[in-house]
């Protein structure tokens, strides 16, 4: 679960989700990514090093050079976990399956508690 929220942190800004439309089937400089994005060396570095960390970008060095382009295996774990995401069990944000017990309560009785908070 925790790799899944870092990858959708790293993709919820719009400049790491313009570079990985750029990555995507691209393997790019990062001076071609500071070009195309008209950004600065430091501020495209950031966001590539969010998206590294976060395992979406791999990064291959060439000479002195730094070429990247999408982990497809990581790109592919988070769309798959994403198209399974509204069927998740809970047991993995609520260990202790209290969340899962409320759930079943508010299922049989709707608004139950907003009725009681009026």
């Amino acid at each position: 679960m925790q790799v899944l929220l870092k990858r959708l942190r790293a993709i919820a800004e719009p400049n790491r989700m313009a570079i990985l439309g750029l990555l995507h089937g691209n393997e790019l400089c990062l001076c071609e990514i500071e070009d195309i994005m008209c950004m600065s060396q430091p501020r495209a570095s950031q966001h590539l090093r969010i998206l590294k960390e976060a395992g979406l970008v791999l990064e291959r060095k060439e000479g002195r050079w730094s070429l990247f382009r999408i982990n497809r295996l990581a790109w592919d774990d988070l769309l798959d976990a994403l198209s399974r995401f509204p069927g998740a069990d809970l047991s993995a944000v609520d260990p202790t399956g209290e969340m899962n017990q409320k759930l079943q309560r508010v299922k049989e009785h709707p608004m139950a508690e907003c009725r009681r908070l009026m």
